[in-house]
């Protein structure tokens, strides 16, 4: 059996963890030596959040001299989308991005027999190619500094509250894992947990009842990994405002959740 092609995401979702442009260089070798394509996957391009770096990791910053034959090899291809780093969640548009003739004649007329954005991603999409590249540049610098601020005090406020909370602090993407292991109670079922935090759980804060929905990790890994169930995925997706309050709230809600289940073990055994 002979590979097509090697798929690469170098920022990564849940794990928020960071492919160098080296790393990116010596999967472009294999791909060079074998004849497959490069395929990666740039969602969250611009969104690294690791100093002394000075443009973002991507297959399209593959140099002649990095890597020798590349410009005309043909095997660069790009998954691309407009709702990550231009903060737009939900909007539905994209792009494969190749610089092989023939995989694009054939992407091309395979995609426009079904592929109907709306009309207002394609308005959105449309405004963008009136942009500068500074202009473009400047926007992703904002959101990677926005980002890196919001992710770093996600941290910083986890560990006040609680520092056995196992926080990841990631590269890049928009992601934090958390992980719950040493404040639970054995048998905790992070699944569960966010059933509970969707159908009932809340804390009130200034007269408000609020709760948090976050994704259990277990559904990410391929393996069965033993600390699953006491991970989650935290995404930014909301104000800078509410990321503050996402700390407290999961704590208290963790901590009313285990007494709920401390009662229900106190009901079982009478």
């Amino acid at each position: 059996y002979k590979p097509g092609g090697m798929l690469i995401i170098p920022y990564d979702n849940p794990s928020g963890t960071l492919t160098t442009q080296k790393q990116i260089n010596e999967y472009a070798k294999v791909c060079m030596k074998h004849n497959m394509f490069l395929i990666s996957d740039e969602a969250y391009r611009g969104l690294y959040y690791v100093d002394g770096i000075d443009y973002a990791p991507s297959i399209w910053n593959i140099s002649e001299q990095d890597v020798k034959g590349i410009e005309s090899a043909g095997i660069r291809i790009s998954i691309e989308t407009l709702s990550k780093v231009f903060n737009a969640c939900g909007l539905r548009m994209g792009a494969l991005v190749t610089d092989n003739k023939l995989f694009f004649e054939q992407a091309r007329a395979a995609n426009t027999t079904y592929l109907c954005p709306s009309a207002i991603d394609q308005y959105i999409g449309g405004a963008l190619a009136h942009e500068s590249a500074s202009d473009l540049q400047n926007w992703v610098k904002s959101l990677r500094d926005y980002y890196k601020k919001i992710l770093k005090n996600l941290y910083t406020n986890f560990k006040k509250l609680d520092s056995n909370i196992i926080v990841t602090q990631p590269q890049a993407s928009i992601y934090s894992i958390v992980d719950v292991r040493n404040i639970v109670k054995p048998g905790f079922d992070m699944d569960d947990f966010v059933m509970y935090c969707a159908s009932e759980g809340f804390i009130e804060v200034s007269g408000q009842k609020l709760t948090l929905l976050v994704a259990p990790v277990r559904g990410f890994y391929k393996n069965q990994n033993i600390y699953a169930n006491t991970q989650a995925r935290i995404a930014c997706v909301v104000s800078e405002s509410e990321m503050e309050l996402i700390p407290y709230l999961f704590v208290e809600l963790i901590r009313k959740y285990e007494q709920k289940g401390q009662s229900r073990s106190k009901v079982s055994n009478l």
